[in-house]
């Protein structure tokens, strides 16, 4: 996303139209609705990508929007730390397979795959909770 919401939008409307299977269009969608404080309608959209999870399996990046979600409701930091742990762990996950089973020379394909951005965007979420908390915490988790 660029920073103006509303052309993100039409522009993830547009891609799920032209394939109503894109399910990057639609994390897309939900993403650009949470940083518009749109929360009702990304609160819609995502639950219909967790009931999408119990048949799938699980998915790093839903469970991330679900962290944005939480954190942008002012939802319990227990829940927020939850959703940012299941996402870091699937990522850590999918990073891992994606090791054992690349292919020389297909780099480009490896590093598509593992998402390094997003890996980034988890570690500045928990860095932004750990920043929230008091110090008094900090040093109870540090023991």
């Amino acid at each position: 996303m660029s920073g103006d919401y509303d052309e993100s939008k039409k522009n993830y409307q547009l891609a799920s139209a032209l394939d109503n299977e894109n399910y990057s269009a639609l994390k897309g969608t939900i993403k650009n609705d949470i940083a518009k404080n749109e929360l009702q309608s990304a609160a819609d959209e995502l639950e219909m990508f967790n009931e999408l999870q119990a048949t799938m399996g699980k998915s790093a990046e839903v469970m991330f929007l679900n962290f944005l979600l939480s954190q942008k409701r002012g939802g319990a930091i227990e829940a927020q730390m939850y959703f940012l742990q299941e996402a870091l762990d699937l990522q850590l996950t999918a990073m891992n397979t994606a090791s054992e089973t690349v292919e020389p020379g297909k780099i480009f394909e490896f590093v598509a795959t593992i998402e390094p951005q997003f890996t980034i965007e988890i570690a500045e979420a928990f860095l932004s909770i750990f920043d929230s908390l008091p110090r008094g915490i900090l040093m109870l988790l540090s023991n």
